[in-house]
Formats: C-alpha cells, sequence, structure tokens
C-alpha cells in the first residue's frame, strides 16, 4: 500500500516540475520582452534627441554662411568673364549692344564728328601655323595692333599660336567655331549657340580678359548672298545677348576672285580705299593666305604715307583705353612710338614709317619690309584701279566691302562676296572668275576677273 502511495505521488511530482519550468519560461520572456521595450524606448528618445540638435546646428551654420555670403558679395561681386566691360558713361559715345551693335556705323559716325583717321587691320579664319607668325613678327616690327576674328576649330587646333596672338597685345574677337554656313545659319538656336561656343574658347585663351564681345558674321552681315534674311534676324540675337559686330569698309581683296600676289593685294586695297576716313579692312590668316603674311609690311608702309594711325577695335575713341593689356598704350587710347617727332607740316604728328617700326626688333627675314618700300611709293590714289586679272572695283571707293562669301580658306570655290561701293552700288564677285556690278538704277554689267585659282585652297 505504500508503494502505491508512492507510486502516485512520483506523476505528480513530475507534474509539478514541468509547471514550474513553465512559469519560469513565461517569467524569462516577460523580462525579454520588458528589456526590449525598454531599449527601443531609450533609442526612441535618443533619436529624437539628435534630430534636434542636428536642426539647431543646421540652422545656426546656414545663418553663418548666409552672412559671409553677403559679405563676400558685397566686398567682391562675382564678374562674368564673357560680359562686356562697362563703359564711364562721361566721355563715352558708345552706345550699349542693345541698343546699337553695328560697330563700322559708329566708327562712321565718330569719324563725322572729327575722330583720328584710324585703320582698323582685321584677320580672318586664323590662326594659322604658316601665316599667323609671320603677320605677327611684322605687326610686332612696326608696334601696331591689330584684331584678329578667329574660328574656334582654328583657337582649339593651334592654342599656343591664339595665346601669342593675345599676349602680344592684339584683340582676339569671334568669326564663329567652324565657318560652315548650313550649321552656322541653320537656326536662331544654332546660331546663337556656336557663337557662345566660340566666345568660351576664346576666354579660356584670353584667361577670362575678353572684354569685348564682337562678332564678324561668316560672309558679313550684308543683306545679299547666302543666307542674307537669316542674318538680319540674327543681328538683332546678337544684340540681345550684349554682342557687337562688325563688318569692313576695304579690303585687300585676298578671298576675291582669283589668287592674288602681294603686289595684287596692295593695289586691290588701294583702289577701294577711301584715304579721306577711317577704315576697317578685311584681310585673312587662314593657311592659304601666303600673300597676305608676306606683304603686309606694303600695305602697312601705304597706309602710314596716307596719314592713318593704327589701333584695335576696342580702342575706339568712345573706349576707355586698356594699358594693362598693353603697356606701350598712351592715356589717348594710341601707341607712344606713333608721334615721337615732328613732320614737314607741322601737324605734330610723324607719319614716315620710321615713327613705327620698332627698332629692338630683330628680324633676320627682312625682306618683305624692304619689298614694301618699293610698294608703297607705287600706291598712287585711293582710285587706282588693281592690278590686270584681279577683281575691279570701284574707283575711290569708300566703304568696299565683301559679304555673302566664306572668307576661309576651307570655302567652296564658287562662294561669292559682296559690298557696297562709294557710288552706292553693289558688287557681287563670283570666285569663279567673274564680277557682276549692279547699280542702283537697276542695270547689271558682268566683268571677267581673271582666270579662277581658288581651287588650290
Amino acid at each position: 500500500m505504500a508503494a502505491n502511495q508512492t507510486n502516485q505521488n512520483k506523476p505528480r511530482s513530475l507534474e509539478a516540475r514541468r509547471a514550474e519550468r513553465r512559469r519560469r519560461e513565461r517569467r524569462r520572456k516577460k523580462r525579454i520582452r520588458a528589456l526590449l521595450l525598454f531599449v527601443i524606448f531609450i533609442a526612441v528618445i535618443a533619436l529624437i534627441i539628435l534630430a534636434f540638435v542636428s536642426c539647431r546646428n543646421k540652422n545656426g551654420s546656414e545663418a553663418v554662411n548666409a552672412d559671409t555670403d553677403t559679405a563676400e558679395v558685397t566686398a567682391q561681386p562675382t564678374i562674368d568673364p564673357l560680359a562686356p566691360t562697362p563703359v564711364p558713361s562721361a566721355a563715352t559715345l558708345l552706345p550699349p549692344a542693345e541698343e546699337e551693335n553695328d560697330l563700322l556705323d559708329i566708327i562712321m559716325d565718330l569719324d563725322e564728328q572729327g575722330a583720328e583717321k584710324t585703320a582698323y587691320l582685321t584677320f580672318d579664319d586664323g590662326p594659322a601655323e604658316n601665316t599667323t607668325p609671320i603677320i605677327l613678327d611684322t605687326l610686332r616690327r612696326y608696334n601696331i595692333k591689330a584684331t584678329f576674328f578667329m574660328l574656334g576649330t582654328s583657337i582649339n587646333s593651334y592654342p599656343d599660336l591664339a595665346r601669342r596672338v593675345y599676349e602680344e597685345g592684339h584683340l582676339i574677337a569671334n568669326h564663329s567655331n567652324g565657318h560652315n554656313y548650313e550649321t552656322l545659319y541653320a537656326t536662331e538656336e544654332s546660331f546663337m549657340s556656336e557663337v557662345q561656343e566660340t566666345e568660351e574658347i576664346i576666354s579660356n585663351i584670353t584667361n577670362g580678359d575678353h572684354h569685348m564681345k564682337l562678332f564678324r558674321f561668316p560672309g558679313g552681315s550684308y543683306n545679299a548672298g547666302d543666307h542674307a534674311s537669316e542674318k538680319q534676324v540674327y543681328k538683332n540675337t546678337l544684340a540681345a545677348n550684349g554682342f557687337y559686330y562688325i563688318d569692313w569698309n576695304s579690303l585687300n581683296g585676298d578671298a576675291e576672285g582669283r589668287k592674288k600676289n602681294s603686289q595684287e593685294l596692295l593695289e586691290y586695297l588701294q583702289s577701294n580705299l577711301d584715304t579721306d576716313s577711317s577704315t576697317v579692312v578685311l584681310m585673312h590668316d587662314a593657311a592659304a593666305k601666303t600673300a597676305t603674311a608676306e606683304g603686309l609690311s606694303s600695305i602697312i608702309e601705304y597706309l602710314i604715307s596716307e596719314g592713318y594711325v593704327f589701333k584695335r577695335l576696342d580702342e575706339m575713341p568712345y573706349l576707355e583705353p586698356t594699358p594693362s593689356s598693353d603697356p606701350s598704350m598712351t592715356g589717348d587710347g594710341t601707341y607712344s612710338d606713333y608721334t615721337d617727332s615732328e613732320d614737314s607740316d607741322g601737324s605734330g604728328e610723324d607719319y614716315s614709317s620710321s615713327a613705327y617700326i620698332d627698332s629692338s626688333y630683330d628680324d633676320d627675314s627682312s625682306s618683305d619690309s624692304s619689298s614694301s618700300s618699293g610698294s608703297s611709293s607705287s600706291s598712287g590714289s585711293s582710285g587706282s584701279s588693281s592690278s590686270s586679272g584681279s577683281s575691279s572695283s570701284s574707283g575711290s571707293s569708300g566703304s568696299s566691302s565683301s559679304s555673302g562669301s566664306s572668307d576661309s580658306d576651307e570655302s567652296d570655290e564658287s562662294d561669292s562676296s559682296s559690298g557696297l561701293t562709294g557710288n552706292g552700288s553693289i558688287i557681287n564677285e563670283q570666285r569663279t572668275g567673274s564680277t557682276t556690278r549692279t547699280s542702283v538704277d537697276g542695270t547689271s554689267v558682268t566683268e571677267p576677273a581673271g582666270s579662277s585659282d581658288d581651287e588650290e585652297e
């Protein structure tokens, strides 16, 4: 009996132990859950505190930065290197580009107001390694500064040469990126995009010291020839973007008709230059224009003999001079070597070539200088005709100009150029070898201009 009672107690005792284990397990789980809840609660509180502190620090930092930025802007405002340099309103006649952006018209207006008779030498389509260095050497020898209307693609091909142009004190201006009429003049957007792209390339070369936004239309801006109607619209587009543009009123004819030698280029210029007024001379320094580079000294000698002084296009009387970019410039925007002796007529200006030549410049290859003296003596009057075979131009023309032509050496041989002569007629010269002159009364005359050899270009 006692054994039976013992056997009955064993199951009860086993049951009790199992129940105890279950109770302990439940208590353990409750403690774990409580601990987890406590940890989560602490973590949430910590995150809230961190977020609050971070927010306060951020607000304080923004306030400090705002104060610092305000102080920096006040002390030194950001300058856009592509924006035109503000011209003081006092003693200036240059209108904003948004109001008047035809620089050639402005130059002629200044002439009527008695401005000094000035020759602005301009070179298009460069730089090129076989022509631009020769031109630079000649300009340096005469201590003359000029304006180079460069192509963006050419600058990218010869960046060091473009930098030399800038460092020697010449003005680099915009002549489009690739000189491709179809691409450039396709739409207003494509036109302005290419102009701005080229402007940035120029600014990189000049380290941001590109203070005048000046553009020359490939082919000229005249209302004649290829894409004439588009160009008239794009003039306003340039104005809206702060750009001036300029054509020319004389040229040496290095892109007109057949290929010419140095003497013929001089005679061509003599035939269309109005020696009584300032002139913007169109020439080219593309690779094919070797005669221009070789004969530049004779053209300079001729212009000197006609009483011209020489300036860049941003050195006109209405612009403040920029001595920082050219130490030889005097306060009135001219160069110190230009007027260092009295001339025979007592005017105080020495227009002999010795007044321009830089004696410190040692040029072993002075052959073009010696040839120029012989050329310049044959200058004659401004109305003298060009040599046989060269394209005919009106005598004593005051505003002969070229337009509609691709003035690049990469242009098609059928490109044309046209312009206004001094008597109001329009010259339209086909590079295939003929000259068509349409007068204001509507009559047309076609003249042969010699065989065209532009195929070599």
